[in-house]
């Protein structure tokens, strides 16, 4: 009785074969890509350091870390929060986060915004500075709940 199989077993093991090697040709460049980007980030770090010190800034450590408790149903749940540094100037602490590209930098964006809300609950500190690597600019940010203040 003849096969009913579509391919024979070389076609079938060499289209295996095609398959895994597209798979791992992918996982290459998708490793490429975090690496990069993780680069431009320390870059990005190092020029802030370089602008926060010619400002009287001085590190005091970089990639801090605190908790903040999530409280689900009743059932706490710490999670850990990771800034980019904690600095000194003038006896007063700040947490820094440092972004890049056209949207990040921006406070008001959605993403930034949430991560300095999460660092004013994680981290007692004085201030948040948000610093914008590309355009050399440091700001200071604070979040209010409610309208604004007079």
């Amino acid at each position: 009785m003849p096969s009913l199989e579509l391919w024979d077993r070389p076609t079938a093991l060499a289209v295996l074969a095609v398959g895994v090697l597209l798979f791992v040709l992918g996982e290459l460049l998708r490793h490429r890509r975090t690496v990069r980007w993780f680069r431009r980030g320390h870059r990005a770090e190092d020029r802030a350091d370089v602008l926060l010190g010619r400002l009287g800034y001085s590190v005091v450590t970089r990639q801090p870390a605190a908790t903040v408790t999530v409280v689900v149903d009743g059932e706490a749940q710490v999670c850990r929060v990771r800034a980019d540094r904690i600095v000194e100037r003038a006896g007063r602490r700040s947490v820094v986060e440092v972004k890049s590209g056209r949207r990040a930098p921006d406070p008001t964006c959605v993403p930034t915004r949430r991560q300095l809300l999460e660092y004013q609950l994680a981290f007692a500190v004085d201030a948040i500075l948000l610093v914008d690597v590309e355009r050399r600019r440091v700001r200071v940010v604070s979040i209010e709940s409610g309208p604004p203040r007079r």
